[in-house]
């Protein structure tokens, strides 16, 4: 399955390139707009448009009854069972094609999650990095060590933290850039990048051991070796808010609105009926 996991970052990749050096909102906007053209094309072509058109105005008829009849308590409830008995058809017409909806997208949410989730440092800001080790290893005698080149400064020595089996560091950023850090134990050495540019690029906080749940929740992040002492390598990045409007918000707010707006205007167009 990685191979699927590297194709959906090599597109993602792509599309988001031309955005770069852009404020986050155009590449959101740009791909809130893909989710929407997305969806209602799926919607239009795996529903049943015609009994979705269908049962809504008998649901509404079903919400007229109710209010024809408000003074007979017997019909009342006749109408509401009529009313529910609606509803589950619609569901019954709309759930298939969202559960093809929901995959594709839910890739796409964990991708974007490493292009606005996180943001690099700025000149002057620190950050801390951890590197973890496996159950019951020995943190004094692997001496685990960071080496950080030019532009970044270890403002502390390892702290190791024997009952979590981690050994962390706190940095500070002293020029914006690209930096490797090279974590050392023993006579293992494991290097991670720290992303401290602001060029929009995606930010791997974490790296682990080769798994499926490492492909599928941190896809094209640098992965460690069977031989490495290691067991993760993470840098506790800030959380970026990307303004909206009047206000600052998680990128993931503005995309669903972003992708609800796209949706609702493009309904029409595209002929879909939901």
């Amino acid at each position: 399955m990685n191979w699927f996991f590297e194709i959906v970052t090599l597109l993602v990749g792509l599309l988001l390139a031309p955005f770069r050096r852009l404020p986050a909102i155009f590449g959101i906007a740009l791909l809130a707009l893909l989710t929407a053209v997305f969806a209602l094309l799926i919607y239009k072509v795996f529903s049943n448009q015609e009994g979705i058109t269908r049962t809504k105005k008998r649901i509404f008829g079903h919400f007229f009854g109710i209010y024809l009849f408000r003074d007979d308590l017997g019909r009342i409830i006749n109408q509401f069972g009529r009313v529910m008995g609606s509803v589950l058809k619609y569901m019954t017409y709309a759930l298939p094609p969202l559960l093809l909806i929901f995959v594709p997208i839910g890739l796409l949410i964990i991708q974007m999650q490493f292009y606005y989730g996180y943001r690099p440092p700025v000149p002057g800001e620190s950050v801390n990095v951890a590197a973890g080790f496996q159950p019951g290893a020995d943190l004094l005698a692997l001496a685990p060590a960071l080496s950080v080149p030019a532009g970044v400064k270890v403002e502390t020595p390892p702290v190791r933290i024997p009952a979590r089996g981690e050994a962390s560091w706190r940095l500070r950023v002293e020029e914006a850039g690209d930096y490797p850090l090279v974590f050392r134990a023993g006579e293992a050495e494991f290097e991670f990048p720290l992303r401290a540019d602001p060029v929009l690029d995606p930010i791997y906080p974490r790296a682990g051991r080769p798994s499926f749940g490492l492909s599928l929740l941190y896809p094209g992040a640098p992965t460690l070796g069977a031989e490495n002492p290691f067991e993760s390598i993470r840098i506790d990045y800030p959380h970026r808010s990307v303004p909206f409007l009047w206000f600052e918000t998680h990128w993931s707010i503005v995309y669903l609105v972003l992708a609800l707006v796209f949706g609702l205007l493009l309904k029409k167009p595209l002929r879909v009926d939901f």
